[in-house]
This record gives structure tokens, sequence and C-alpha cells, in this order.
């Protein structure tokens, strides 16, 4: 069951890194070159509110901050599990607790995504639904559940530091993204603002 947890572990490292240097590369040829591929730019206009928000957000870099103890925690997963195991063995516990948390997750990242996706085009300030309980549940999801569920089902703490370092990372990163937020909507982001948490309880 590790092995399994620690493969889905390895495949998503992949991807968001994939996503987040692909961004930066298309970033920087745009800069260069003066272009932007066709597909590239459909997607901007996908992911772009009517009122010029970008759907991106943060996200790209806050991978950048969660790398490491992903890297950290697949590697010793596989050649050094003594160094980064919570338990000499895995326990009802780990197992039960990891797939609970790693069940929330997924379901709070799903409705969020979903919620974002009909609503955010049309300009909208979304504040019902997952995003009642946390202003940015996407990241929310993978810090508060996802993460901390894969370190408990593989019985490594290296995952956890990732979670850690992704919660760093958006506290840094997010405050621009919400001066923006505040430019668009005003008062109605500041109540906003001031009755739900960043990542849920963890900040305001």
């Amino acid at each position: 069951m590790q092995l399994f947890f620690l493969l889905i572990a390895v495949l998503w490292t992949f991807n968001m890194s994939f996503t987040a240097f692909s961004n930066s590369f298309f970033i920087r040829a745009r800069r260069l070159f003066k272009f932007e591929p066709k597909f590239k730019i459909a997607m901007k206009h996908k992911l772009q509110s009517t009122n010029g928000l970008n759907a991106a957000g943060v996200g790209p870099k806050l991978i950048l901050f969660a790398l490491p103890g992903l890297l950290a925690g697949i590697i010793l997963g596989i050649y050094g599990q003594s160094y980064s195991q919570w338990a000499k063995y895995t326990t009802p516990f780990l197992v039960y607790g990891g797939l609970a948390l790693l069940a929330i997750g997924i379901i709070v990242y799903v409705f969020a995504v979903i919620q974002f996706l009909k609503q955010f085009h049309k300009g909208v300030l979304i504040t019902t639904g997952v995003y009642a309980m946390s202003r940015n549940p996407i990241y929310a999801s993978w810090i508060l559940f996802i993460l901390p569920g894969l370190s408990l089902l593989c019985n490594n703490w290296c995952f956890l530091l990732a979670a850690v370092c992704m919660y760093i990372g958006l506290n840094t990163l997010i405050k621009k993204e919400e001066q923006q937020l505040l430019q668009v909507f005003g008062r109605q982001y500041e109540h906003y603002k001031m009755n739900v948490g960043r990542v849920g309880f963890l900040s305001i």
C-alpha cells in the first residue's frame, strides 16, 4: 500500500513540476521572442475572468515551495525509509488516519475546483460552498488534508514537511493576489477576508 501511495506522490510531483516549469518557460519565451502558442492563448481566455484576474494565481510558484519536501519524501521513501518513517511499522492509525485525511482532501479539492471553474470566469467573488470555509480551498485541501494524509499512509514525515513548506509559500506569495482582489471587489472582499481564513482555521 505504501508503494502505491508513493507512486501517486511521484506522479503528482512530476505533473506539478512540469506545470510550474512550463508556465515559467512560456512567460520567458513570450518576453524574449514576443510570441505565444495558440493553445496558450486559448487557455488564457478560459482562465481569465471578466475583470482581468488570472485563474493560475500563485499555484505554479507555490508548487516550487512544496517540491523539496516531496522529492525528499519520495527519495527517502525508496532508498532510506528508516530516516523518514513516523513509526518502525505501519499501524492501523497511520492507515485509517491517512485514508480519512486523503478522502476529505480529495472531496474538498474536487468541490473547490468545480465551483471555481463554474464561477471564476463570471468575475464574481466566490464566497459560498467550500469557499465559505477557506479563502483558498484548493490549496487548503493539499496543505491540511492530502499531503498530511499521504504522510500517514506512506509512513513518511517528509510529505508533512512539504505541506508546511506549501503553507509558508502561500502566506508569502498570496499577499499580492489578495491586494488585487481588494482592488477589484473592495469592501466585499474586505468583509470576506475578515470572516474567512486564508487556509481554513490556520490563518486569517
